[in-house]
This record gives structure tokens, C-alpha cells and sequence, in this order.
């Protein structure tokens, strides 16, 4: 004997469910985006800070130079985020305060499971 047709209930509860999950990546891809740029951003200020001159600024007071950029993957919570631009400093390694102070900061958060619903 076949399996009976979905029933009208079963579809639009699927249709729910796909929707929903598919709401949570576009959250989760917009997230990891805000957030390269963010740590990207912040990464180029500090090296501002410590060069005492931003990007192709001739300065007297400029107290070192930049070195470009190397790729890096880095691992949060909210996924890989892959290919991060972290600023070269001719004089050696950035190290980064804004990447140890972050480190513990930043509070966890989990999408819902796709079977559970706020409105139950």
C-alpha cells in the first residue's frame, strides 16, 4: 500500500521549517560579513595608532611602517571566517589587542533548531 499524500498541514509545516532555516544562514552569513569587517577595521586602526599615521600619510611623527597584508582563517563562534586581511608591519608582527581582548567577549549565541518554534 502507498504512504497517503501529505496532507495540506504537513506541507505548509515543511514549507515553515525550510523557510525558517533558510532565514537563519542569510542571519548567519550577514553576521560572519559585519564581523570581518569589523575585526578588519579594527585590526587597521591599531596599526594606524601604532604607526602614528594612517595609510599613505607622510607624517613627522611617523613611527613606523606598514607592510601590506598576509590572509588568515580565523575560527569564532558564529563559523570560519576565512581569508580575514590582517595588516603587515614592516617592523614585525602586529599583535593584536583587539583580537585577545575579543576573545572572551563576545557573548554565544545559537539559531534555533529547525523542529522548535517560538510561538509553541
Amino acid at each position: 500500500m502507498k504512504s497517503p499524500a501529505a496532507t495540506p498541514e504537513k506541507r505548509v509545516r515543511e514549507t515553515e521549517v525550510n523557510v525558517q532555516e533558510e532565514i537563519w544562514k542569510f542571519i548567519a552569513a550577514t553576521l560572519k560579513q559585519g564581523l570581518r569587517h569589523l575585526l578588519e577595521g579594527l585590526l587597521e586602526d591599531e596599526v594606524t595608532t601604532k604607526v602614528n599615521a594612517r595609510k599613505y600619510e607622510r607624517s613627522s611623527r611617523r613611527q613606523g611602517y606598514r607592510g601590506g597584508h598576509y590572509l588568515r582563517d580565523l575560527v569564532t563562534r558564529y563559523g570560519l571566517l576565512e581569508d580575514l586581511r590582517v595588516p603587515r608591519m614592516a617592523e614585525g608582527p602586529l599583535i593584536s589587542r583587539s583580537l585577545i581582548s575579543m576573545s572572551g567577549a563576545v557573548p554565544t549565541w545559537t539559531p534555533p533548531s529547525a523542529g522548535s518554534s517560538s510561538r509553541e
